[in-house]
């Protein structure tokens, strides 16, 4: 009878024990993060791997961090990480392939699939009411009610021109300057110190989220523009995108720069709120595009070089 036992223990089907693919939400807006739930419900086996990645390949999500959390529940573990929804539509995320361990042979076994829905985010609109128009006053002036104004106009053109005949005295007796040689701060490293200045500032802390995406916004446009060749600063999204496409940027760098730009644009025009997850890593993810891209020009030009000396 006990080797009976031992035998159904050993011999206890798998299917009793299930893996699960869920979401935190199914349902969330462009910009909202998205939490991804593994649970693994077998006490006897362990995981080596949870690819993850193989969600990298979905455009509309971008994954906040390569690092996955996890924990122990009753039944089992649960693994979980952290994506942000960039653009809209209905996506279904496939099984994520899990390697197991038992015994000293390692196998691969996969979740369900989950499917997510991503739409626009909705805008509030408030309905302001007017007061009536009042009727025009007219109000009479005389001049006599204005003589402090007149007094300090007096007193600043006395003082422009005791101003403007001292520093011509001066600059009589000098000699000529030296001109001023301007060092210029290549695009990425100024990037780099506008970044970091803003990290130290306290516009996140403070609650000035229109601000604070101003400033990046600006940043990211300023180095496009000085690294790229292009006129960032002043055009839309739109132009920006035409105008990349005629440059030595690959399509996968364009695309992810006008995602950026869409997400800091719907914060400064749209005042979108986004959570503090995603507020916090804004500026890493900012500074890794500006790495890879400043990467892939040195590259580019690198190889440009070598074509000319050939």
């Amino acid at each position: 009878m006990r080797l009976l036992l031992l035998i159904f223990l050993f011999t206890f089907p798998n299917w009793l024990f299930a893996q699960y693919l869920e979401l935190d939400n199914y349902h969330v807006e462009v910009g909202d993060s998205v939490v991804v739930i593994v649970r693994y419900e077998d006490p006897y086996k362990s995981i080596r791997k949870i690819k993850f990645e193989v969600l990298d390949s979905i455009k509309q999500l971008s994954r906040l961090s390569d690092k996955k959390q996890e924990y122990s529940t009753t039944t089992g573990k649960v693994y979980t990480t952290n994506f942000v929804a960039f653009d809209t539509g209905d996506i279904i995320l496939p099984p994520i392939p899990l390697v197991i361990e038992d015994l000293g042979t390692t196998s691969e076994i996969y979740t369900n699939s989950v499917t997510l829905k991503i739409t626009n985010p909705k805008l509030d609109s408030t309905e302001t009411n007017i007061a009536p128009i009042k009727d025009i006053e007219e109000v009479k002036i005389y001049w006599y009610d204005n003589w402090p104004l007149y007094l300090n106009i007096f007193l600043a053109i006395l003082l422009i021109l005791v101003l403007y005949f001292v520093f011509r005295k001066k600059k009589n007796h000098e000699e000529e300057a030296p001109p001023v040689e301007i060092v210029r701060i290549p695009p990425y490293e100024k990037a780099m110190e506008r970044l970091e200045d803003l990290e130290k500032s306290d516009l996140l802390s403070s609650g000035y989220y229109i601000a604070f995406y101003t400033v990046l916004s600006h940043i990211y446009r300023e180095y496009l523009g000085n690294a790229v060749g292009i006129e960032a600063l002043e055009a839309s999204t739109t132009e920006i995108k035409a105008k990349l496409a005629n440059s030595i940027l690959e399509k996968p760098m364009i695309d992810q720069s006008i995602k950026l730009k869409q997400l800091f644009d719907k914060v400064k025009f749209a005042k979108q709120n986004y959570s503090n997850e995603i507020n916090e890593t804004m500026i890493n993810t900012t500074r890794n595009h500006i790495d890879t891209m400043e990467s892939f020009i040195i590259k580019s030009e690198d190889k440009n070089e070598d074509t000319v000396v050939s």
